[in-house]
């Protein structure tokens, strides 16, 4: 039997909360260290999820490790991280969020 291996690139930036805010508009927004991000709506029930796990990185002083969809990239805390930007929706989906 022969399967088929299709391999994602995705990257990940770990890191501290330096940042968790809402806006007036809902929009979830948080840094770990790599930039303030826009990651989703709070009256999304995923974004409900990654606001309290965030919450909890923050309150409990642990890191989160944001995964970032892209088919060519891939690593941990490298140049991709430190290159998406400030105060803005990241070119590359976030797509999992995890406490560590």
């Amino acid at each position: 039997m022969l399967f088929s291996v299709v391999a994602k690139a995705n990257y990940f930036c770990v890191g501290d909360v330096s940042y968790l805010g809402v806006s007036s508009d809902g929009t979830l927004a948080s840094s770990n260290g790599f930039g303030v991000h826009y990651l989703c709506n709070v009256s999304e029930d995923s974004c409900k999820v990654w606001s309290s796990l965030i919450t909890a990185a923050k309150l409990t002083d642990r890191q989160v490790r944001f995964y970032y969809q892209n088919s060519t990239r891939s690593g941990e805390n490298g140049e991709y991280c430190s290159s998406i930007g400030d105060w803005l929706v990241p070119e590359d989906n976030v797509y999992h969020i995890e406490l560590l």
